[in-house]
């Protein structure tokens, strides 16, 4: 008796990361360190690297994580990304404590054109910020104009809230963070309001899971507010890429089920095969054909929970964020839009329908097992006959 199996692929989402690896040796031989070793490093990416204008008005701002670096290391242009990324790297390997913050800008009261990113340093026991993008030239009719500036070297947090915002407001860095909805009105300093200690937040995150952490960040930000649309499209893919990491442990439970029945599935061939031999060659001794069909039974069972405990339709962030219309709406968008949903649940509905179809036979087979061991060795040929 043979059956197919059908087993799902992970689906493949890269997110960003804290303390990303490349080989940046080349990179690190080229700077010319001075008493002031962050000083270098910001220097020599803000010079180094050209902004990408054309991928920039082409909006093509996207690039998987894993990319970023080996990308600007190669061609020595990119975006804001690539520049923070490269300087978040170097930091990572002088032993800085450092992150790549992502967020959008705001001069002269008006948004800016793209969203932004941007790097948090810890030095001397103190946060700054940094953004090599921002030092390291401008823009001017559609041409980039490459001039060096150290007014984004090693900003402080009060300072940096003018222009820079971030996603998540603990990379404020400030003890009374400033709502999205205060910063539309142009509040810079918050009068009152609760203290927030940021440094356990970010020493908590560092420990986080993906999920953890994306889930955290979502419930962060719109309780400070979606106020524009940077804010409401970064909470549709942080809503995205919750639903893909949670689809991804469907998957993973669906497949080591899966596994497990193949197992059974492999045992009850060879226990029919031996069957089919009158258990004479090879020979199967009483105790090998008990602990064969314990074995077969103990696999399906495993791999029908397994299968059981699978919901398809059932995501946190809907469980986490009923009340919220916008997450809502944006988790139903996605699954529309990904169109893997119901592919996911058809084959979680045949493997337990699989798991039921085997214990059935088993069941049934385990009537002919019992009366075979209960004959005596010289009749037992009879239990063969229908």
């Amino acid at each position: 008796m043979r059956m197919g199996i059908i087993m799902v692929l992970l689906l493949s989402l890269s997110w960003a990361s804290f303390g990303q690896k490349s080989d940046i040796s080349q990179v690190m031989e080229e700077i010319r360190f001075g008493k002031d070793t962050l000083k270098s490093v910001f220097q020599w990416v803000a010079k180094n690297i050209e902004y990408d204008v054309t991928r920039m008005q082409a909006g093509n701002l996207y690039i998987s994580d894993e990319n970023i670096l080996p990308d600007v290391l190669e061609n020595r242009k990119g975006v804001c990304l690539h520049y923070a990324y490269l300087l978040q790297a170097i930091c990572a390997e002088l032993g800085y404590e450092s992150y790549v913050i992502s967020g959008y800008t705001i001069k002269k009261n008006q948004l800016g054109r793209a969203s932004h990113a941007w790097n948090a340093v810890k030095t001397n026991g103190h946060w700054y910020f940094y953004d090599p993008t921002w030092s390291g030239g401008y823009l001017q009719q559609n041409s980039y104009i490459k001039y060096y500036n150290s007014a984004w070297y090693k900003v402080s947090p009060k300072s940096f809230i003018k222009t820079h915002i971030p996603f998540d407001p603990i990379w404020q860095l400030m003890e009374q963070p400033l709502t999205h909805y205060q910063i539309e009105q142009g509040v810079r300093k918050a009068e009152a309001g609760v203290f927030f200690n940021f440094q356990d937040s970010i020493k908590l995150i560092s420990t986080q899971d993906n999920m953890t952490r994306h889930l955290g960040q979502l419930s962060r930000m719109i309780a400070f507010g979606l106020t524009n649309t940077f804010l409401q499209q970064e909470a549709s893919d942080l809503v995205k890429d919750i639903m893909v990491m949670e689809y991804n442990q469907k998957v993973m439970r669906l497949n080591n089920g899966v596994a497990v029945l193949r197992a059974a599935i492999d045992d009850f061939n060879k226990y029919f095969n031996a069957k089919n031999n009158y258990f004479e060659r090879p020979l199967w001794s009483d105790d090998k054909i008990r602990l064969m069909a314990d074995s077969i039974q103990l696999q399906i069972v495993a791999a029908a929970n397994s299968f059981m405990r699978i919901n398809p339709n059932d995501f946190i962030v809907r469980q986490k964020f009923s009340g919220n219309l916008k997450v809502t709406d944006d988790l139903s968008y996605h699954l529309k839009k990904e169109k893997f949903l119901l592919a996911f649940s058809q084959n979680v509905a045949y493997n337990q329908r699989i798991a039921k179809e085997l214990l059935r036979d088993l069941r049934e087979e385990m009537a002919f097992i019992n009366r075979y061991l209960n004959t005596s060795e010289s009749a037992r040929l009879a239990t063969f006959e229908p």
